[in-house]
């Protein structure tokens, strides 16, 4: 993998764990990873599969990339939306494909997504998993699919470019993401959360259009 990383320029960090219950723990601490490379037949009660299962249940955008010696795993990976499967002795040229994949996989995940910044870390969420942005002065509050809100320093017009096309400025206080409309009404859009948002008179019509391009 590092010569792979020396070879592309990446910057690569790799952690291993010699015992399944070392990593199961490291992620109950909350510690984040881009992909998981898992054998499958371990020394322990534990196999690769269940720990595929426990990743999906913590960190459900995990690159899961099983490597065996065996095929018999193949329909099950797809349980857990395995990416890849290696199978040993991997080769090189396969370990290369494979780490492509992730690359490609992780680059495609970042462009679909927000960043922000608080309190010095960043943060990452996918557009799709977007309710709305209520701005106030130069805060916004992010409000999620999943209920959590999440609150930056961000200025109105700084947002708005930073956003698709398909997040629309519905009231001089919100930005909505068009996905999650289910409903237009005379002075309110309603989400898929049954919650409504305030439309303004001068921005119905960017809204109505908003709502045939992408939801109709």
């Amino acid at each position: 993998m590092r010569a792979w990383a020396g070879d592309c320029g990446t910057d690569l960090q790799i952690s291993v764990y010699a015992a399944a219950e070392g990593f199961l723990d490291s992620l109950r601490e909350g510690k984040a990873y881009d992909a998981a490379f898992l054998d499958i037949h371990l020394r322990s009660k534990i196999d690769g599969m269940d720990i595929a299962q426990a990743i999906r249940q913590r960190r459900d955008e995990m690159i899961i990339v099983f490597v065996t010696s065996f095929m018999d795993y193949v329909l099950r990976g797809y349980e857990v939306r395995a990416l890849r499967y290696l199978i040993k002795p991997a080769k090189r040229r396969d370990l290369y494909a494979c780490l492509d994949a992730v690359t490609a996989t992780l680059k495609s995940r970042d462009e679909q997504s927000y960043y922000w910044k608080a309190a010095g870390t960043d943060a990452r969420l996918r557009f799709r998993d977007i309710l709305y942005f209520e701005i106030f002065s130069h805060t916004a509050s992010l409000h999620a699919v999943d209920g959590a809100v999440f609150e930056f320093a961000k200025r109105l017009i700084d947002l708005e470019s930073e956003l698709p096309a398909f997040f629309v400025r519905c009231h001089r206080s919100y930005i909505v993401n068009i996905h999650h409309v289910f409903a237009l009404k005379k002075n309110t859009v309603e989400l898929d959360s049954t919650l409504e948002l305030p439309v303004s008179q001068r921005r119905r019509q960017a809204v109505h259009e908003a709502f045939v391009r992408y939801r109709m």
